[in-house]
């Protein structure tokens, strides 16, 4: 046999004139709610069978669609063009039955919630509805507060990228997730056996456990602990960090002040035999030495003053009148926490808050905002973008504190000498 000659009995797929009378693909019924997922996976299978004819494709995708699916397209199944069928039919579901913008962008920041999911699922799921049209910083924020306040504390300090964010995200759910088991039983359906269960015997049961608890205490007082609890670290932290000593210890991090460079590298050596001396050892990686600012909780810190981030002041610039009450409650908490950097805050925050008076925390109606509320809003949010530096406060002045109570303003000055 001549292996230079073509098998007449062999098809090419790849010639657009090839003619396929009968195909194996069977794809899943419709997804209504992941069009464009379901597309791609029958444009994967098309492939490997090799199928391209136009109206065969159209066929597969029509013997997919369940009766509710059918409606969306009647005048396209009706009278089909001539040409491109399946391209019309795919079109025509995609713009149908995906969601509009706005409405994608109501769902990511009202209606998305953690639940039993990984915070690495609701970031990819929040991407996937925030498109191109919302930046990283922004899906960060409303991805942070949708998680524990502690996963909050841990991630909000991190400069990685959002990905490796949330992979920690995840390994910090895991440790601090715990599950629950709750059994309610009728006493009247117990069998009597159950109820009359031997009294020395739960008597000889006590014992034993009081003298495991009692054996285990001693081993424990006998033996270094190796936990990593978190509850460790701080007890550890708290005896470790004293007030003669020119650094902050927050969680995981540390920070040093120092005047000039001889003194920097004075206090990295009493840190660094602090560490040791409480068996804690660093990630060199993430450390950083000889730094003139850092950014640290959201505060920009340097030799001038505190003020907030460029990214956070971002944020609020960019942060949109709120809809409902849920929503207010967001944007006066970013406000408040940086409450201190804008004098006279609570003059324009005494008109938001009145709409908070007798409101439930995730409270979804709407808000009947007004021309005064809506320019207090706005101003806010400008206060804030012309944030005043905080200075550090003289070592020699004399510093007096004097308040007052209002019922519309909350008064407060400090006075230096």
């Amino acid at each position: 046999m001549d292996e230079n000659k073509s098998d007449p009995t062999a098809l090419n797929f790849d010639n657009p004139n090839t003619e396929i009378n009968r195909v194996a693909v069977k794809p899943p019924i419709f997804w209504r709610n992941k069009p464009k997922l379901w597309f791609l996976q029958l444009e994967a299978q098309f492939a490997n069978s090799g199928i391209s004819q136009d109206a065969t494709k159209y066929n597969i995708v029509v013997a997919a669609l369940d009766e509710n699916v059918l409606d969306f397209v009647v005048d396209i199944l009706s009278n089909p063009p001539e040409n491109e069928k399946y391209n019309t039919l795919k079109k025509a579901l995609l713009n149908r039955l995906t969601d509009t913008e706005e409405s994608r962008l109501k769902k990511l920041l009202t209606d998305l919630e953690l639940g039993d999911k990984r915070p690495s699922d609701l970031l990819r799921q929040m991407k996937s509805l925030a498109g191109n049209s919302i930046s990283d910083e922004i899906i960060k924020s409303l991805w942070l507060q949708r998680l524990p306040q502690q996963t909050q504390a841990i991630l909000t300090i991190s400069n990685d990228t959002l990905d490796k964010i949330a992979e920690m995200a995840d390994k910090i759910i895991a440790v601090y997730s715990s599950s629950e088991i709750c059994q309610v039983t009728k006493v009247g359906s117990l069998p009597n056996s159950a109820l009359s269960f031997d009294r020395n015997k739960l008597d000889v049961l006590q014992a034993d456990i009081a003298a495991l608890t009692k054996t285990f205490d001693e081993f424990s007082r006998n033996t270094r602990s190796r936990s990593k609890s978190r509850g460790n670290d701080r007890r550890r932290r708290s005896r470790s960090n004293s007030a003669r000593y020119e650094f902050c210890c927050y969680l995981d991090d540390i920070l040093i002040a120092s005047k000039d460079d001889a003194q920097h590298i004075s206090h990295l050596r009493q840190v660094f035999q602090r560490l040791q001396d409480a068996e804690l050892v660093i990630k060199v990686a993430k450390c950083k030495f000889s730094q003139t600012e850092v950014n640290f909780l959201g505060h920009r810190i340097s030799f001038n003053g505190i003020e907030p981030t460029k990214e956070r002041i971002k944020v609020i610039e960019d942060f949109k009148l709120p809809e409902t009450i849920k929503e207010f409650r967001r944007f006066l908490g970013i406000i408040n926490f940086y409450h201190r950097f804008i004098p006279n805050a609570a003059e324009n925050q005494a008109i938001l808050n009145e709409y908070l008076r007798g409101k439930k925390k995730n409270d979804n109606n709407k808000i009947p905002w007004t021309e005064e509320a809506i320019q207090a809003f706005q101003n806010c949010k400008q206060q804030l973008c012309h944030a005043t530096v905080l200075v550090y406060p003289s070592e020699d002045a004399h510093i007096s504190l004097m308040v007052d109570a209002s019922d519309l303003y909350i008064y407060k000055r400090n006075t230096t000498d």
